[in-house]
């Protein structure tokens, strides 16, 4: 090497060394705009899904206003028919959305998250449709139909958002749909306490059951609201507190608050009722009165005991 220098000129030794430097510089700029690329192609699958998301929270919203109005309302209202074709415009425009097109073909097909997405896709279609079916069912006494499709829908959208969260390399974004999938867990609970309370209220007769439902609602709607607080950042864990704290959740606390207290006045009456009536204490005591044995004293002091510990 030594030899073959001394045989360039002065001018062809100078342009030899400048070329170091400048192929260091164009790798180090060759490797920036890989980086940058990337970035774009990241930013700009970041860009889809949130607009995805944001058809995807859309639908759920439309979609839970559905469920209460039709737990409470018969099915030829205008209102819950206005609301149905609500609910069925925000599916269409998920499913014939750009972004959500884009976001499918920019998965590798032979990926397994490809293979799930287009497998998840399927499944909301096929359910959509079910669900559409299942409308014509509310006409008779049972809702079950209905009822079982919108959880199944409900379900496969929030595994369509969680798909979404497993493709982003941003943990900002990731953080933000967790706290979104938690708050729209606590938004599907509110909606069915207050469809049960609405049931409840607009209900000719009362059921224990009822309150009993209530009552579950209410301690899983509590349990969400805590999960969504502990694990949110501290901006939305503001937002979540302004949203407890405001008027109209208080109103339904109070509500909540009575009708547990009714719920309990009710199970009491009710073990009052079985253990006072005819093959309670009453009947104890009558067959007393006809045997006059110990055996039947017996029995009516236990069952005395029994009725005074309710």
């Amino acid at each position: 090497m030594p030899s073959a220098l001394h045989h360039l000129s002065l001018k062809q030794k100078l342009i030899l060394f400048s070329l170091v430097p400048l192929l260091m510089m164009s790798f180090f700029i060759l490797t920036r705009m890989h980086g940058l690329i990337n970035e774009s192609h990241s930013a700009k699958h970041n860009h889809l899904a949130v607009q995805t998301t944001v058809q995807i929270t859309e639908l759920l919203y439309q979609l839970q206003n559905e469920y209460g109005l039709s737990t409470n309302q018969l099915p030829a209202d205008n209102a819950l028919v206005a609301q149905q074709q609500a609910t069925s415009n925000a599916f269409n425009t998920l499913l014939n959305s750009k972004p959500l097109a884009h976001l499918s073909e920019a998965l590798d097909p032979n990926s397994i998250e490809a293979s799930q997405m287009n497998a998840l896709l399927d499944a909301i279609t096929l359910t959509g449709h079910r669900l559409a079916n299942a409308r014509q069912t509310l006409a008779s006494e049972t809702q079950s139909p209905f009822t079982d499709r919108y959880s199944q829908l409900h379900t496969q959208l929030l595994q369509l958002i969680q798909q979404l969260q497993l493709q982003t390399n941003e943990i900002s974004q990731s953080r933000a749909y967790t706290d979104l999938l938690n708050l729209l867990m606590v938004q599907e609970l509110a909606v069915k306490e207050r469809s049960a309370i609405n049931h409840l209220l607009l209900s000719d007769s009362l059921n224990l059951n009822d309150y009993r439902t209530i009552g579950s609602f209410m301690y899983e709607y509590g349990r969400a609201v805590m999960h969504a607080s502990n694990a949110a950042i501290s901006d939305r864990k503001s937002l979540l507190q302004n949203l407890q704290d405001s008027p109209e959740n208080q109103r339904i606390l109070q509500i909540s608050q009575q009708i547990e207290q009714q719920t309990r006045i009710s199970a009491l009456a009710q073990n009052i009722n079985a253990n006072l009536g005819y093959g309670g204490l009453m009947g104890s005591f009558q067959d007393y009165l006809l045997k006059g044995d110990n055996v039947s004293l017996q029995n009516l002091i236990a069952r005395w005991r029994r009725f005074i510990s309710t």
